[in-house]
């Protein structure tokens, strides 16, 4: 039939989870709202971004149906409480309905938006990859604008407006729209967990679109039961070119100085002297299995080329991976400022199968004392719209942790719209790393961290872009890469750099 289960929660009551599970078959798609629990004192609730399969009271995870996360969404919030940002958490089954098309943005109005905002170029027409439909609604949506004076960075997707109405969760009636038409078909039942005021406007747009809306009712909750990961105590077994002698690159510009050394990160930490790492800004390998840049792709006019760079290994097994990271934090923590330390670590979700594998359970991997201070969000815009019937991904997770005299903003969830390096641009071209981040992405979470940097270190270095962005800031850096092949990169990226600059990094 096309029906959606739509959790956003009641105070004081609990679901009857028994009976949701109950009316999932194989056409359900489920929408769970969360808005993370934040302090400005403390950070966030660590075992809540783990256990994110149980949503509302009810495991997800454990259905008769093969029921699975698809995507998580973020939305903006007009008037934050606690975060500047909420997710639906969109769960379907394997018949479940999904018309894109239905939200797609058409091309004239992106073809408008282009014009108004000067993006619009003479000769420009839609790229022959492009969906004719329109733009793909994207997992980052944005629908008024944001609070006090931060002015958003509008992109194709994202068209400022007044907000229309704002539900008790903070999200604001045209996400759950959207959702109704994607998710659901003409006459399909939407069944509604939520306050009274709140079912009352979602009933009435419901049936504006000729859906059938019935309540979930109250009854008893899924006890929680954490998912556990499959993690190794064995260390894995690498090979290292030059263990004795470590190949180093390194610069030294006004006494600020870069280092780079070509071995096992958990070898070059054990030789560090003391406790000197007040910071860590670094983007793990994503171990998906994925090398998307050894296949041939379109180019504008849709032949398939093969591509100018190399793909690179990611495909160890989940207990290596796991054992990796797990003794590169522990590594990380005995040589860690005794008194401040913030550790900031970019990672995706893993889509796989219609299958979105949140990367959380890192959380479970690093030492107690760090706590999970925020999540932040990197965001950016794609020049085009090859795939169907998928939100495409249009952000990463920064997970933020630390520990002793950190300091938090007001609200968290923080996103900052950086584009990603194209593959011409002039940063890229010259170099043989195929998913190199943005400088300006290791500066912010140095500005986010809103405080001194004695020494920033990136484990996982890859073309080193954490150490070009802390020479041009003015702090010293240390990084470790793995593979040899990368070093060439890295000297370059340290060549660019002509100057330092005064290591001061605040907040905005």
């Amino acid at each position: 039939m096309g029906d959606i289960i739509l959790l956003i929660g009641r105070k004081g009551a609990e679901i009857d989870a028994g009976f949701v599970k109950s009316e999932i078959d194989e056409n359900t798609t489920v929408v769970s709202v969360h808005i993370p629990h934040y302090s400005s004192q403390s950070g966030m609730n660590k075992d809540e971004w783990i256990g994110a399969h149980h949503q509302h009271g009810v495991d997800l995870a454990r259905v008769e149906h093969d029921l699975k996360l698809r995507d998580v969404v973020l939305v903006t919030l007009p008037k934050p409480e606690t975060c500047r940002l909420g997710m639906l958490h969109v769960w379907t089954s394997p018949e479940s309905t999904y018309d894109i098309d239905s939200v797609r943005i058409p091309w004239e109005e992106v073809e408008e938006h282009l014009k108004r905002t000067g993006g619009f170029k003479k000769g420009w027409k839609p790229d022959s990859r492009n969906n004719p439909a329109g733009k793909n609604p994207t997992n980052f949506w944005h629908f008024s604008t944001l609070p006090g004076n931060l002015e958003p960075i509008t992109t194709l997707f994202e068209v400022p407006r007044e907000i229309n109405t704002t539900l008790s969760s903070g999200m604001e009636l045209d996400a759950f729209e959207r959702v109704f038409r994607a998710h659901s078909i003409e006459d399909g039942l939407i069944q509604i967990w939520a306050e009274d005021d709140d079912y009352e406007i979602l009933g009435q747009m419901a049936t504006s679109l000729n859906r059938r809306v019935a309540r979930v009712p109250e009854g008893e909750c899924d006890q929680f039961t954490p998912i556990r990961r499959l993690i190794s105590t064995l260390p894995i077994d690498v090979k290292v070119d030059n263990e004795d002698s470590p190949e180093t690159v390194s610069k030294t510009i006004q006494e600020v100085e870069a280092i780079a050394r070509i071995q096992d990160c958990r070898e070059g930490i054990s030789e560090i002297i003391g406790n000197p790492i007040t910071h860590v800004v670094t983007s793990p390998p994503y171990n998906i299995g994925y090398q998307p840049f050894n296949d041939p792709k379109p180019n504008s006019s849709g032949d398939l080329v093969t591509p100018v760079r190399e793909g690179y290994e990611d495909d160890l097994s989940p207990e290596q991976y796991a054992a990796l990271l797990q003794s590169t934090f522990d590594g990380i923590d005995s040589k860690a400022n005794s008194d401040s330390f913030d550790l900031f670590l970019n990672i995706k979700s893993n889509y796989s199968g219609g299958d979105c594998d949140l990367p959380f359970y890192m959380l479970e991997l690093m030492p107690e004392r760090w706590r999970l201070l925020d999540i932040l969000v990197w965001r950016y815009d794609i020049s085009f719209d090859p795939g169907r019937g998928k939100y495409k991904p249009l952000y990463e997770w920064v997970i933020r942790v630390g520990f002793g005299e950190v300091d938090l903003p007001e609200f968290g969830m923080l996103d900052w719209y950086i584009p990603i390096l194209k593959g011409n641009s002039k940063e890229r071209r010259e170099l043989r790393h195929p998913a190199m981040f943005p400088r300006e992405l290791v500066t912010q979470c140095l500005k986010e961290s809103n405080r001194p940097a004695d020494l920033v270190l990136d484990p996982f270095l890859g073309s080193g872009t954490t150490l070009a962005a802390c020479l041009e800031a003015g702090v010293n850096s240390l990084g470790f890469e793995l593979s040899p092949q990368f070093s060439t990169d890295i000297s370059k990226r340290l060549e660019w750099v002509k100057w330092a600059g005064n290591g001061e990094l605040k907040r905005a």
